[in-house]
């Protein structure tokens, strides 16, 4: 393990941070004795203090489990994406790929088609017709997310079918689903790993885009965007409540970033060996 982190120090890390991050937005709001949506106007604006770490906004919530809370939301949001945008990518690229042909051509154009619209225009089109909760921002966000995977994996899938122990496999009679799943797909996985680790900041920040802009979360559910949002009006009076959901942010998606660095640095490494 020693040797690993001295080999791989951004990756150590991101994935330490990474660590830190999501266990302190799960264990925070569940251990506090504060509430992330009870309101106290008695103790509105008050600065950071050993009763409230971060302080309290303009309606007397605590703002430190406020925002460990934004931290589990952004987080749902940024995974669960990935997730999805992943296992559609792999498997629609990785058909399109393994078939070739015409219906390569015709999947590959549908894609075309679906990224040829803005990502925001989709997410903003569900989220006004369905709400904007988790769900309706998961599915704004993997409609057209998965295609940069999916192109990633019907590339890998051409390259591959060309190589020795493929062919090989054609030529013994092994059935084609087994050829896919067992021979092709696994080697598609690196390029994809990175890929993905590329998706949960990008969908990250998407969500805190629309949070500051007013058409992310609802409350009282909140996200670090929404904080932001939130705490914009209290900027020059109060600036450390919206200091502090931005230092989280920035973390969360430096971590992240960190962790997707090292993985693509020893992704072309492998290539090139």
């Amino acid at each position: 393990m020693k040797i690993w982190c001295q080999q791989h120090k951004l990756a150590a890390a991101g994935l330490t941070g990474l660590i830190i991050l999501t266990a302190a937005a799960i264990i925070v709001p569940l251990c506090s004795n504060y509430s992330y949506s009870a309101q106290d106007v008695q103790i509105k604006n008050l600065p950071s203090s050993f009763a409230h770490l971060f302080g309290t906004d303009k309606f007397g919530r605590d703002i430190f489990v406020r925002v460990w809370y934004g931290t589990r939301i952004s987080l749902m949001i940024g995974i669960g994406s990935a997730f999805i945008n992943g296992i559609i990518g792999i498997l629609y690229g990785g058909t399109a790929g393994f078939i070739g042909g015409r219906a390569d051509m015709l999947l590959m154009r549908i894609a075309d088609v679906i990224s040829s619209i803005p990502s925001l225009l989709y997410i903003i089109l569900i989220t006004m017709v369905l709400g904007a909760n988790v769900g309706s921002l998961l599915l704004g966000i993997c409609i057209a997310g998965w295609i940069s995977t999916a192109r990633i994996v019907r590339g890998e899938m051409l390259r591959l079918k060309e190589m020795e122990y493929v062919m090989a496999a054609n030529l013994s009679g092994v059935p084609k689903w087994i050829i896919f799943f067992k021979h092709l797909l696994p080697g598609t996985l690196g390029p994809v790993i990175v890929n993905i680790t590329v998706l949960i900041p990008q969908a990250i920040f998407t969500e805190a885009f629309l949070s500051f802009v007013g058409i992310g979360i609802e409350a009282p559910m909140a996200s670090l965007g929404t904080l932001i949002q939130d705490a914009r009006s209290q900027m020059q009076l109060y600036p450390s409540q919206m200091v502090y959901p931005i230092f989280i942010l920035c973390l969360l998606v430096v971590s992240i970033s960190f962790v997707g660095a090292d993985l693509e640095r020893a992704a072309k490494s492998q290539r090139r060996g």
